[in-house]
């Protein structure tokens, strides 16, 4: 302690790019692919059957979409990494739609359409965009808790689920998968 009697921090600061660093450094060993754990067929086809409220009005469930890859992306408005990762899958669905590659974009906003609406026309997101439930935001749809967003499911054209991405994908893992599995 210093003869104020709080505690004293000089003797341990660091440079700030070097806290930057290490930051990004121990958030990038924290995210990428995993496997989704208690998954299974029958797991996967209830994510896949899972109806989300989209944005537009209606609803929307990856069952009825014609696939060989499909990306349900759990993001949020006002985040970096949400706001890159859902204009990444923008620009990759609008090249490789007609091929068969299918993105669900699911707001994970407590504001709902109030933040979603400005963002989707904002960064002319492609894909549809539809709005997290209470379901979802509490952790009890098939998609269980999701905890780090952005969050990306990705299944195959069978409805199996392939892994779940945590942050951003980057564009080369992305394009790697659609080459592999289209």
């Amino acid at each position: 302690m210093d003869s104020g009697g709080t505690l004293g921090y000089k003797s341990i600061r660091m440079h700030p790019l070097r806290t930057a660093i290490a930051v990004a450094l121990l958030g990038a060993l924290s995210l990428g692919m995993t496997c989704q754990p208690g998954g299974g067929a029958a797991g996967d086809a209830a994510m896949i059957a899972h109806r989300f409220a989209r944005l537009e009005g209606g609803s929307i469930a990856a069952k009825e979409l014609p696939f060989k890859v499909l990306v349900i992306c759990f993001f949020t408005t006002w985040s970096d990494a949400g706001i890159l990762q859902a204009k990444a899958l923008s620009n990759i669905y609008e090249r490789h739609a007609q091929k068969g590659f299918k993105v669900i974009g699911v707001v994970m906003d407590l504001e709902k359409a109030a933040s979603a609406s400005p963002f989707a026309r904002q960064f002319n997101i492609a894909y549809p965009v539809a709005l997290a439930g209470d379901d979802i935001l509490g952790g009890t749809s098939p998609f269980g808790n999701i905890s780090k967003v952005p969050a990306s499911y990705i299944f195959d054209s069978d409805g199996r689920l392939l892994g779940v991405w945590t942050g951003v994908i980057p564009a080369p893992e992305m394009e790697g998968l659609l080459r592999r599995y289209m």
